[in-house]
């Protein structure tokens, strides 16, 4: 993982917590015990490189967490084999 991909995901991370911090109903969207995927709209090879940490994980419960122009988008993610 680049020092690049960490920065970003630390940005996001913090971003989506002070967003969600104003929107709880975020919240009802991620399943308990879920995993969370944080991808940017406006950066597609950062979002690929994301999901792509996904790959031989078994997991059940992903959502996919997006940063977009406005707000955030919280969608399921079904796990890439």
């Amino acid at each position: 993982m680049s020092k690049k991909f960490q920065k970003k995901i630390a940005e996001l991370s913090m971003a989506f917590d002070r967003y969600a911090d104003k929107h709880p109903q975020l919240f009802d969207q991620i399943p308990y015990g879920g995993w969370v995927v944080m991808t940017d709209a406006s950066d597609p090879k950062f979002s690929d490189y994301s999901r792509s940490a996904l790959k031989g994980q078994k997991l059940r419960r992903v959502v996919e967490v997006q940063k977009q122009k406005r707000g955030w988008k919280v969608m399921p993610l079904p796990v890439v084999k």
